[in-house]
């Protein structure tokens, strides 16, 4: 039944909330192969990115104090208790200094700016998809990637861009092949593997 499909599935719960009245424009020709590729260092230089590196740089050759102290801060994820205490008395004895320091340099103007750069380049590669905003291109998408920091560099702004895209077009969220628990044919969900050396564990 369709709507038990839909209780299971978010690409079929995203079609029934389009309604009937969504009708998608169908290309009737040669396809025309347009491929828009973007990769993190186009993104990163339209947000400004690599700007605000070369501002902290600067920024630790003009006070070497400063970055001696940012360098010496030490972290807080531990579990003694003893060197808990103690890294805290290292973080209250330059906390002063750091507040002096942070009100006259522009941190503040620098996150604002980051943050509107950000918003802007994820604009600009969503218009790149859409050139016209229209409510009848429908983009279906899946991250499959894992969304953990392991990979060794920072996660793509996946639902920033997702959103930018909720802005030009309609925007679905689809199951991958071979990605999910769900199949992209039927859209039931798949059983799941028998471990037999778990079973036998068991046993």
């Amino acid at each position: 039944m369709p709507e038990e499909i839909a209780e299971e599935d978010t690409f079929a719960k995203e079609l029934f909330k389009i309604g009937p009245d969504y009708s998608p424009n169908v290309l009737i020709g040669i396809d025309p192969q347009d491929a828009v590729s973007c990769n993190s260092r186009v993104r990163r230089h339209l947000a400004r990115v690599n700007e605000f590196r070369l501002y902290n740089k600067n920024l630790e050759r003009r006070e070497p104090w400063h970055a001696g102290v940012i360098r010496a801060m030490p972290s807080f994820k531990i579990s003694s208790y003893a060197l808990y205490f103690q890294y805290l008395q290292f973080f209250w004895k330059h906390l002063w200094f750091l507040l002096a320091f942070s009100t006259e340099q522009a941190f503040l103007r620098w996150r604002f700016t980051q943050d509107r750069a950000k918003m802007k380049a994820l604009d600009t590669l969503a218009k790149r998809l859409v050139p016209k905003a229209n409510k009848q291109v429908c983009i279906a998408y899946r991250d499959w990637s894992r969304r953990t920091g392991i990979k060794g560099h920072a996660s793509g702004p996946v639902k920033r861009f997702v959103e930018a895209l909720k802005r030009r077009a309609t925007v679905i969220p689809m199951d991958e092949y071979r990605t999910s628990i769900t199949c992209s044919c039927c859209h039931q969900c798949l059983k799941q593997a028998r471990l037999f050396i778990k079973l036998k564990r068991m046993k």
